[in-house]
């Protein structure tokens, strides 16, 4: 399930870098509309929670940013712990995309059920 593999290791990647910017979302996000169609997220209620927590955390560690960077509070303990919020929110949207997705080979084996080589693999 390489594009789900992809998706993955670029989620956690991002979220667990030293640097955090908030850019880098850019590179996961290419590759939603590779798994969404194989997994059991609806956008109803758990899809819906994911965006919610993951826009919610980004926006949050980003005021603290902007005061930061632009109006040169000492905001640096509120940064730290958005950025410890932000970072909960990927893991929790990575759980929850783990949690429902379906597996979906990218490669099919062409040997035929009935074979000798079939037999010897099961």
């Amino acid at each position: 399930d390489l594009p789900f593999c992809m998706f993955l290791q670029t989620v956690a990647f991002v979220a667990f870098n030293k640097v955090m910017t908030a850019q880098y979302f850019v590179w996961f996000f290419c590759l939603l509309p590779l798994i969404l169609p194989w997994t059991g997220i609806n956008l109803k209620w758990k899809g819906l929670a994911c965006i919610l927590v993951w826009m919610g955390s980004q926006l949050h560690w980003l005021m603290w940013a902007y005061m930061l960077e632009f109006k040169g509070r000492n905001v640096f303990i509120q940064l730290w712990v958005a950025g410890l919020m932000f970072l909960g929110a990927n893991i929790f949207v990575m759980l929850m995309v783990i949690n429902q997705h379906k597996f979906t080979p990218l490669f099919s084996s062409s040997v035929k059920s009935g074979s000798k080589i079939a037999v010897k693999k099961e």
